[in-house]
């Protein structure tokens, strides 16, 4: 869209960095016809792994599903974050639907202890298989959406999606009303979901640890 055209408004809602991705000139002055809201998705990677080595102790070997083709940071972030939690990280790329039983192979082959899906369109379709297959190999799977939880996984932590597109929706409010996106600095998220499912702990017979279940905002029982 922004090759497309320099002058029709375009508002976005992206997990990238829009600065990263060259979207904008940066989130404070965003230059053209771009602006809207940073979910900061890739920025919370490594928050995400150190909640999931706080509540499961003791996991040291993580495989990581991500989608090559998905505009994210999580990878180089999270990598960064297993060297200083001194978890061992095997990335498992899936790229396209085949790839999903490759995906279940290489975790049980690498005799991955816990497991983090990085959201995409192409991962979240599978949310309730990837969920499934954790809990049958007793793998704690942490991913960023409420609907991972929601599917089965142990825990989830990111941004709260309806609020930031719901948000979204005041941009187009004050273009309309005459204001230029040049002029609309990126926002980032307003409200974070950190959320534990119980019912998927208890099916792992894992116990959370109490300061770990004082950090959630939602807790499925």
């Amino acid at each position: 869209m922004k090759a497309a055209t320099t002058t029709i408004p375009v508002v976005v809602v992206t997990s990238a960095d829009p600065v990263q991705d060259g979207l904008v000139a940066s989130l404070a002055r965003p230059g053209q016809n771009v602006t809207g809201v940073t979910l900061l998705s890739s920025a919370l990677a490594g928050k995400r792994l150190q909640l999931l080595t706080e509540a499961a102790p003791g996991v040291a070997r993580v495989a990581l599903v991500w989608n090559p083709a998905h505009s994210d940071y999580d990878l180089s972030e999270t990598q960064h974050a297993a060297g200083a939690l001194n978890v061992e990280l095997s990335p498992c790329a899936m790229g396209t639907p085949t790839d999903l039983e490759q995906v279940f192979q290489t975790v049980l082959r690498e005799r991955a202890e816990a497991l983090i899906v990085v959201p995409s369109r192409l991962t979240n379709l599978y949310s309730g298989q990837m969920a499934m297959f954790a809990v049958q190999h007793q793998l704690p799977l942490l991913a960023a959406w409420r609907q991972w939880a929601l599917a089965g996984a142990l825990l989830t932590y990111g941004p709260n999606i309806d609020s930031s597109v719901q948000y979204a929706a005041t941009f187009v409010d004050k273009i309309l009303k005459g204001v230029k996106p040049a002029d609309l600095p990126v926002e980032q998220p307003r409200e974070f979901e950190f959320i534990i499912n119980l019912q998927t702990a208890q099916a792992l017979g894992l116990t959370i640890p109490q300061h770990v279940l004082l950090q959630a905002t939602e807790v499925i029982q």
